[in-house]
């Protein structure tokens, strides 16, 4: 004897399922939604991760082109100083000042200002001589006062 409950669960009266219309049923809607559910956080992820790597990279090409600038900067002060210090020292020696005041101010006769003028020209060319002051093209004696140029190293 059959139960009125059992005969309405097992009878034919349900739809029949078609294997066209069941295929993917469950596969697809599973895949709709957790496939956003595991591509989201994934690109999210990555998306920080290239922006982390990316300021990273920055931060570190900033830094050394930094310290590089502040190398080459006291390198160059350095280089400079050591120029300045050269200069001085030419021009506070004894035969530059001696050849320059003849030339300044014009004592002595003519010959002594050629004299002077030579001496003073030849002084200026071994000093651009010497190895350590290579960097230079040309020295100048100059009057202040009026800019007129007493000495050249080299041809104007």
């Amino acid at each position: 004897m059959r139960s009125p409950w059992t005969s309405i669960i097992f009878s034919d009266k349900r739809g029949h399922v078609t294997p066209e219309r069941a295929r993917g049923g469950l596969a697809r809607y599973l895949l709709i939604v957790l496939l956003p559910l595991v591509l989201g956080p994934l690109v999210t992820v990555a998306v920080l991760l290239y922006r982390q790597a990316q300021a990273d990279l920055t931060r570190t090409a900033t830094a050394q082109l930094t310290s590089l600038s502040a190398l080459k900067a006291t390198q160059i002060d350095q280089w400079a100083a050591a120029r300045t210090g050269d200069m001085s020292n030419l021009a506070r020696s004894p035969d530059v000042v001696a050849a320059a005041q003849t030339l300044v101010l014009k004592t002595g006769g003519s010959a002594a200002v050629q004299s002077a003028g030579e001496q003073l020209r030849q002084r200026l060319a071994d000093y651009l001589g010497s190895l350590n002051n290579a960097e230079f093209e040309a020295l100048l004696l100059v009057n202040a006062d009026t800019g007129e140029i007493l000495i050249a190293s080299a041809e104007y």
